[in-house]
């Protein structure tokens, strides 16, 4: 394989225009696309009826343009969208999602190399009713290598690394074993923790820490899911974003 490419995901707290007004729309836009990574992964977007002001500032209000896919009907919840650099040189082959505005993917052509690429929001009950969806979906496309997924899978699979500061366990049982599971048959591995057998790096900071670059609160719920074939990256970082944290993964092969 020779491929090169970037990728962030983040749970951007909503696009509502309703809620946060178009300039806390705009701003949150900006920040997503500021590293200017090849594709973004979006979650909780919550565009519903915004779509075409949303997309038009995707394409005009970063130093470089990018085009939007979505998986967004509702304004109040839930939401997915992936946004692709349109200088990056990438080709949209297939497109799939659910019906719950919770998983998309895409099929892309990059540096002569097919891959899949997905955004999924994981609600946060005790089930694994959207993981086996997205294996589903994952059938239906063909895709069984060559599959990088990231979101907010809203699970604490280590207790001891991937939160601090928290008493409570995050009981969502039947997600860890099924996540488990993904990484002992090499179907869908974390691979940040395999990269980072110790880290414990978060994405999510409650509203309550006001301190966000030292806070006494946090969870890694954010991560980027990849097959066997693609555990060999060459690098692999998490950043401190503008609004709210997220993961930043960089691929490069040989």
């Amino acid at each position: 394989m020779n491929l090169e490419i970037s990728l962030k995901t983040q749970n951007v707290r909503s696009f509502n225009l309703s809620e946060n007004g178009l300039y806390s729309m705009k701003k949150k836009v900006q920040a997503v696309m500021f590293e200017g990574d090849d594709i973004l992964c979006l979650t909780n977007t919550q565009i519903g009826r915004n779509r075409r002001v949303i997309e038009r500032e995707f394409l005009l209000g970063g130093a470089t343009p990018y085009e939007i896919f979505t998986n967004s009907s509702a304004s109040d919840s839930k939401g997915v969208l992936i946004a692709v650099k349109m200088r990056a040189n990438i080709q949209i082959v297939d497109m799939i999602k659910d019906d719950e505005d919770r998983i998309l993917l895409l099929k892309i052509v990059k540096d002569n190399e097919t891959i899949t690429v997905g955004s999924i929001y994981d609600d946060n009950r005790n089930t694994t009713r959207v993981l086996t969806k997205l294996e589903e979906l994952l059938g239906k496309i063909d895709a069984k290598q060559g599959v990088i997924i990231g979101g907010d899978y809203n699970v604490i699979v280590n207790p001891q690394l991937d939160q601090y500061g928290y008493v409570n366990q995050h009981q969502r049982t039947k997600a860890v074993k099924h996540h488990t599971d993904w990484d002992n048959t090499g179907t869908l591995i974390d691979i940040y923790r395999k990269k980072h057998k110790k880290g414990n790096a978060i994405t999510y900071v409650p509203d309550t820490e006001h301190n966000r670059e030292t806070p006494k609160l946090g969870r890694r719920l954010d991560k980027f899911l990849v097959t066997e074939d693609l555990n060999k990256s060459r690098y692999y970082s998490v950043q401190l974003g503008y609004l709210t944290l997220f993961e930043t993964l960089m691929l490069k092969y040989p």
